[in-house]
C-alpha cells in the first residue's frame, strides 16, 4: 500500500496514469472498471489497496450458490438455437440467436464456476451492474449462460422473478442496443425467454447471474 508520501508524489502519479492509459488501451482496463473505482468511497479504495480483497456492494444481495464446470456437454446446452425445441418453454423472442450474442458469452470450455444469483435491492444501471461482476471476477456470460442454468440447474431459479444474464458490449454501444435477455416462470407452468428493455439499468428485485471463475467472488 501506498504510503501518503507516495501518493502525493507527481512523478509516480504520471507514471501511474501512463501505465493506466496503457491498460485502457489494451482493454485491460475499461470504462466500468473506473466507473466502479471512482463510485467507491475512499474508506472502500482504501480497504481495496490494504486487502487486495473485492468489495461488497450492499445493493447485490446473495440468494444462492452453486459449482458448474464447462465441459462439452455445457457448451451443447449453451445454443440459444436449441430454445425452440424446449416444450417447458414458450416460443423464444425474434432475434435471441448465437450468432446475435456471439460476442456476449465469456465462458470457457473446461473452465469451473461457481456460480451465483443475486437480488438486486435497488434499480441499478447496466454499467454499474457489469461492474459490480467484473468485480467478482466473474465472466460475463449473456443468454448463453442463461440457457445453461436454464437446462442444467432449473430448480435454482425463482420462476416469479426475472432472472438475467449480461454478456459483454462495446463502449460504444447506446441504452437502446444494450438489451439485456431474461428468463421468468409463467402461471401455466412454462418459463420464457425474453430481451429486456432496460433503457440502461435493471428495476429492484430483478435477480442477476454471476459466473465467478475458479469460485471467487464474495457477496452478501
Amino acid at each position: 500500500m501506498a504510503t501518503p508520501a507516495q501518493a502525493d508524489d507527481p512523478k509516480r502519479t504520471e507514471r501511474l496514469m501512463n501505465r493506466l492509459t496503457g491498460k485502457m488501451i489494451t482493454d485491460e482496463v475499461t470504462g466500468d472498471h473506473l466507473q466502479w473505482f471512482l463510485s467507491l468511497s475512499k474508506a472502500e479504495r482504501d480497504q481495496l489497496s490494504a486487502t487486495g480483497r473485492v468489495i461488497d456492494d450492499n445493493r447485490f444481495r446473495q440468494l444462492t450458490v452453486f459449482r458448474l464446470k464447462m465441459n462439452n456437454t455445457q457448451r451443447r446446452a449453451c445454443r440459444l438455437d436449441q430454445l425452440s425445441f424446449d416444450r417447458d418453454l414458450l416460443r423464444p423472442p425474434t432475434g435471441l440467436t448465437d450468432a446475435r450474442f456471439a460476442s456476449a458469452n465469456e465462458l470457457s470450455a473446461g473452465q469451473s464456476y461457481m456460480v451465483k444469483i443475486f437480488e438486486l435491492m435497488a434499480t441499478v444501471s447496466l454499467a454499474d451492474c457489469r461492474a459490480f461482476l467484473k468485480s467478482q471476477q466473474a465472466a460475463l456470460a449473456g443468454p448463453q449462460g442463461l440457457a445453461l442454468v436454464y437446462r442444467n440447474h432449473r430448480a435454482q431459479l425463482q420462476p416469479d422473478h426475472l432472472t438475467v444474464s449480461l454478456g459483454e458490449v462495446s463502449d460504444s454501444a447506446a441504452d437502446d442496443q444494450d438489451q439485456p435477455v431474461g428468463l421468468s416462470g409463467r402461471a401455466n407452468s412454462k418459463w420464457q425467454f425474453s430481451i429486456v428493455d432496460s433503457k440502461g439499468s435493471l428495476r429492484s428485485g430483478i435477480r442477476l447471474l454471476c459466473f465467478c471463475k475458479n469460485g471467487n467472488g464474495s457477496g452478501r
